[in-house]
């Protein structure tokens, strides 16, 4: 399919990004990392869950960190209905018809969804993809950098910013291109400028137009950076865009934050917030209800930040701000907090958190009483998607006042 994969219906493949260029035959450059490898990845015991994890952190590591030139390329921007509704979401796919799809453990739930029309073979990635609803491609000849995009604020600190970060670490031009998003909020634009990045942006998204097709001459693409790699540069680069502002003085208060989500029931995933708000203030704590930390005095407040409570959702992004002395007590739901990992996308989650495992405490979560149960399989095993996370979860406050005794019991022996 050399002329191009619009137009067509097609069988081709979902491939990761090494795999992805080789077949396209695009210019690759391979960055090693296993001389990078962080000492608290390799020592010491861990549990179950995060043996894992690091497992697969440190095979990130050995593989190398991929820059891909490709060129021609087409990026398909469609909306698409998933289970919290309307999403728009790029597809890049190369002239051979291959779709980049770096976690390929999403991709058995992406079936049906934008142009992937039926997943034939999840093990291979082995896709038939339906491209013949687009008619007009743009086409862009000036050479761009693929940062993907995405409105929530957690995937943005976690996923997005750590591609830019490591992107100027080993190849400071790239960094500096015009950057590809598939959409950005104007909160977003002003934290890339905090941060030092004021590149011209290409939104893909054109509000009603529910495809858009746009053939890049010359793209780059990177692989996804190891956390543990990226999330020290995000905390490098918060911390001096907060210490350069105007008025950067050290603020004042507890400095011990609850990461409040109750603005967006149900999907603030606690039930009894109040409660939980009211126990902390007791230690402290003072309550934050926006997800929107993008001025200069929330990024001060997770720099300085000793205690951090917060629910599982978008607020992670705030960890990487953090500093290497914060305590962080996550509130989750039990199928989540707990060792049950079996399922490739659970255990893709704890992905975020393995830079803190050695400062981070899980309060387990349950299905209040007045909620239905959630849905299981014949086996008994959770149906898990998208809105199993949107269940207002209920918390125990004797485990959440042991969490906040244990986090200052380990700041008093950080401090000594």
């Amino acid at each position: 399919m050399t002329e191009g994969p619009i137009g067509k219906a097609f069988a081709a493949h979902a491939l990761r990004i090494g795999d992805w260029a080789e077949c396209a035959g695009y210019p690759v450059r391979l960055v090693p990392l296993s001389d990078r490898i962080p000492p608290a990845l390799t020592e010491g015991a861990v549990g179950r869950v995060w043996q894992s994890v690091r497992g697969d952190l440190l095979k990130a590591y050995r593989s190398g960190y991929r820059i891909v030139e490709a060129g021609p390329c087409y990026l398909v921007m469609h909306d698409w209905t998933g289970g919290r509704g309307l999403n728009s979401s790029s597809f890049l796919f190369s002239t051979k018809g291959d779709l980049y799809f770096e976690d390929q453990h999403w991709l058995p739930m992406m079936n049906g969804q934008g142009p992937i029309y039926q997943v034939l073979d999840a093990e291979t990635g082995k896709t038939f993809f339906d491209l013949t609803q687009p008619r007009e491609i743009i086409d862009i000849a000036e050479p761009h950098f693929h940062l993907i995009g995405n409105e929530n604020f957690g995937h943005w600190v976690q996923e997005i910013i750590p591609r830019l970060l490591a992107a100027e670490l080993f190849q400071p031009e790239i960094a500096r291109l015009p950057l590809v998003l598939d959409k950005i909020l104007d909160p977003q634009r002003d934290f890339l400028s905090r941060i030092g990045f004021d590149n011209p942006l290409k939104v893909l998204h054109r509000p009603g137009e529910p495809v858009a097709v746009y053939r890049f001459q010359r793209l780059f693409v990177t692989s996804q950076p190891p956390c543990t790699l990226t999330y020290p540069l995000v905390q490098d680069r918060v911390r001096r865009a907060v210490e350069t502002a105007p008025g950067s003085a050290v603020s004042s208060g507890s400095k011990r934050y609850f990461l409040s989500r109750r603005r967006f029931f149900p999907r603030h995933r606690i039930d009894n917030d109040a409660e939980i708000g009211a126990c902390l203030e007791t230690f402290g704590f003072e309550t934050l209800v926006s997800d929107d930390f993008d001025q200069i005095d929330d990024m001060r407040r997770m720099v300085e930040a000793e205690i951090v409570v917060l629910p599982y959702g978008a607020g992670m992004g705030n960890l990487p701000m953090t500093g290497p002395q914060c305590q962080i007590i996550l509130l989750g739901p039990n199928f989540l907090v707990e060792n049950r990992y079996d399922h490739p996308v659970l255990r893709f989650f704890r992905h975020y958190l393995i830079p803190f495992f050695d400062r981070l405490q899980f309060v387990s979560g349950t299905v209040p009483p007045d909620q239905p149960p959630l849905a299981t399989d014949a086996t008994g095993n959770i149906v898990f998607n998208v809105k199993t996370f949107d269940y207002p979860f209920a918390y125990d406050i004797r485990a959440l006042t042991q969490a906040v005794l244990n986090a200052e019991k380990a700041l008093r022996v950080r401090r000594r």
